[in-house]
């Protein structure tokens, strides 16, 4: 509706759309939210919605089946904004960066840990102050 009868986006609502389209419509769709999400939020300065619509684009990369190179430079990218923005969702972000076994060498399959990510010291991080 908001792009057919040209009203003002916010990324709220591109946000919303996104997350109920998973279930009725294509993930290319989905993503297609996701970054209008992101575009809208940079755009009207909002971070935190900026940060939430990156983040929700690695799954559906995933989902899709594309490269995992692909889902790397996406999810290095979101990390970079999320880091620099948001801590929670910069925490978020790199809780859900399963695939990185798959993407690239680590020193065990138990582990995530590698040259970049401490898993030990990532999960003292998850405090009970941070976001639920």
């Amino acid at each position: 509706m908001v792009e057919k009868h040209r009203f003002i986006a916010n990324s709220e609502v591109y946000h919303a759309t996104g997350t109920v389209a998973f279930w009725t419509q294509p993930i290319r769709d989905r993503d297609r939210f996701m970054r209008a999400t992101t575009r809208t939020a940079i755009e009207t300065g909002d971070l935190t919605f900026a940060c939430y619509g990156m983040h929700q684009i690695v799954p559906g990369l995933l989902l899709r089946n594309d490269p995992l190179d692909t889902v790397w430079h996406e999810s290095e990218m979101a990390l970079d904004v999320a880091r620099s923005q948001l801590r929670d969702t910069a925490t978020s972000s790199r809780a859900s960066s399963t695939y990185r076994k798959h993407a690239g060498p680590a020193v065990t399959f138990s582990s995530f840990s590698d040259a970049q990510f401490d898993e030990a010291e990532f999960e003292a991080q998850l405090t009970g102050d941070r976001m639920p």
